[in-house]
Order: structure tokens, then C-alpha cells, then sequence
């Protein structure tokens, strides 16, 4: 079972000092910058494929949250999904998975649940949303499948 959580960056936060109370905390499995989030249905089915690749052996990397970046981005490369969904100067908030609760004094500004999640244009982009016809939950979710097949 996992918790999730939203935290939104404040602008004076030092990000590196947060990437590494994020790294160095056993509770937290990954996180992951929102913003090419297109849906919860997107994160929940990325980490059930996460899930899937380690306990069949076929996941790309030995980190779980690598393992979840790659898969959202429907990707083999790690510096592709990083590019995505790390941490970065331009990231507003981050959802942090956990595998236990969190002691959400240790963090400012985080949250239970989801954010609210609205596509952004780059993220539409990249999952090559092009009309009000697509669906853009389902062809986010595609790409983590297509990531399993390579």
C-alpha cells in the first residue's frame, strides 16, 4: 500500500536541501515534479507497472522512483525521465509516494492526497495530446505501456 502526498515548492525553498530530506528518508519510495502528470489514473498505473517490473525482474533500474520516472515518461532513458519529473528550479510541486505515513511536520507546505491536476501545454505535448478528442489520461497511461514492451 502507498500513501501520496502533494507538497508545493515555495520559491525561497532550497531545493537542494529538500531533494536530499526527500533521498534520505526511508518512508518516501519517489517524487516527482507535477507538472507532466496528466492524470491520478497515470500515477496510480505507473506504479502498478513499477510494481510489476521489480517483482518479474524487469525493471531498467535498481531505484524505485527511477523506476517510476521511467515509466511515466515511456522511456529507457534515465536522463529523459529525469528531465521529466525530478526536481528542478522551474518545478511548483512535487507528489511524493511513500510506503508508510509521513510526519508532515518534517515537511512545509505538503498535503494527503492528490493536487489538483490539470495538463499542462508541455505536457501535452510530449504525450502528443492534439485535440479536445483525445483523451489525455489514456494516452499518458499508453506511453507507460509502450515503455514495457521495449
Amino acid at each position: 500500500m502507498y500513501y501520496i502526498y502533494h507538497k508545493i515548492i515555495n520559491k525561497d525553498e532550497n531545493l537542494e536541501q529538500l531533494r536530499e530530506n526527500l533521498i534520505r528518508n526511508p518512508a518516501i519510495k519517489g517524487f516527482l515534479d507535477t507538472k507532466f502528470i496528466v492524470c491520478k489514473e497515470q500515477l496510480l498505473h505507473a506504479i502498478n507497472l513499477t510494481e510489476i517490473a521489480f517483482e518479474t525482474e524487469t525493471n531498467k533500474s535498481t531505484n524505485w522512483g527511477i523506476e517510476l520516472d521511467l515509466t511515466l515518461a515511456g522511456t529507457t532513458q534515465i536522463v529523459k525521465a529525469l528531465e521529466l519529473f525530478d526536481l528542478k528550479p522551474s518545478t511548483q510541486s512535487l507528489i511524493l509516494i511513500t510506503e508508510s505515513p509521513l510526519n508532515k511536520n518534517n515537511f512545509k507546505n505538503i498535503h494527503e492526497g492528490f493536487p489538483d491536476l490539470a495538463p499542462s501545454i508541455d505536457a501535452l505535448n510530449y504525450f502528443n495530446i492534439i485535440s479536445d478528442f483525445d483523451n489525455p489520461c489514456k494516452k499518458a497511461m499508453s506511453k507507460s505501456i509502450l515503455k514495457q514492451l521495449k
